[in-house]
């Protein structure tokens, strides 16, 4: 769970050629930072930057990553705290989500991108100032969701935090209500922060079978929520999607050409609910 941990990152104010900022790492995943304090400046993209170099070249995809924070200090920093994206594909920017339950980000449960203003319209959630990169904070749980296969062109996504008018302006490309653009080169998928417990539909041109993934079992452990899951619904159906959920279609390079009955699964352009006793998902009354 934990990457970094009981660490001192710094700048001297008085360096003239020196900044702080420290560039972490993209992909669809949890990157914990615990007992650690960064201080000093000038800071540069920030202290804590997300996702460097996401979607490009060999790095990792899609950008929708969870950095955890616990007992992080940002009390010393001279300027802004963190920054979503760095050196990034536009997904970087917008895509990245800071998780934490303790104060390590001013008592906010969840940061994610000023990019997607939808999340203003979200109970519980407002922006923020600039030392933490003018963020929509959250007090409810917000995690990723993710959809793996083969690249079906732009996806749409609708449920809280997409409720807004379309942003086409670059690094937004209209993320910000819903469309979902695929990763090509190393995820071979989706990605978009979610409200968890929310319900969300889905919809696209489906050029294969996919498998929907939502969050990570260690976060609802540490959060004390096991059982966080999202509602999706496909065509008309809807499935549960757990962050228990099996992922034995994941490899680190991304999903195999493996699916089984316990993943939900979009598959020959239906939505099918995983789980012990899997099968095609009813539609709801």
């Amino acid at each position: 769970l934990w990457h970094i941990i009981d660490s001192t990152i710094l700048n001297d104010p008085s360096d003239r050629w020196g900044q702080l900022q420290f560039l972490g790492p993209g992909g669809p995943h949890v990157f914990g930072i615990k007992n650690t304090v960064f201080a000093g400046g000038p800071a540069g993209c920030g202290a804590l930057c997300a996702g460097q170099h996401c979607g490009l070249g060999i790095a990792a995809g899609p950008c929708n990553s969870q950095y955890l924070l616990e007992g992080v200090d940002f009390s010393g920093v001279i300027g802004r705290r963190v920054e979503f994206g760095v050196h990034s594909s536009d997904a970087g920017h917008v895509l990245p989500m800071f998780l934490a339950r303790d104060d390590s980000l001013g008592g906010h449960r969840a940061l994610v991108s000023p990019f997607l203003d939808g999340f203003a319209k979200v109970p519980d959630c407002v922006q923020v100032g600039n030392e933490w990169g003018d963020a929509f904070a959250c007090s409810r749980p917000v995690r990723r969701l993710n959809i793996w296969g083969p690249d079906s062109g732009d996806l749409s996504l609708n449920g809280p935090g997409y409720d807004t008018e379309s942003n086409w302006d670059a690094p937004v490309l209209g993320m910000n209500a819903g469309r979902m653009l695929y990763e090509p080169v190393n995820g071979k998928a989706y990605g978009a922060p979610v409200v968890a417990s929310g319900a969300y539909r889905l919809s696209g041109a489906w050029a294969g079978d996919m498998v929907i993934d939502f969050s990570d079992d260690v976060l609802g452990t540490y959060f004390g929520t096991p059982r966080e899951q999202v509602i999706v619904e496909v065509g008309g159906v809807r499935c549960p999607v757990s962050a228990t959920d099996d992922r034995h279609f994941l490899s680190p390079k991304g999903p195999v050409p493996r699916i089984l009955e316990t993943h939900t699964r979009i598959q020959d352009g239906r939505l099918r609910c995983g789980g012990p006793a899997a099968g095609a998902a009813q539609k709801p009354p």
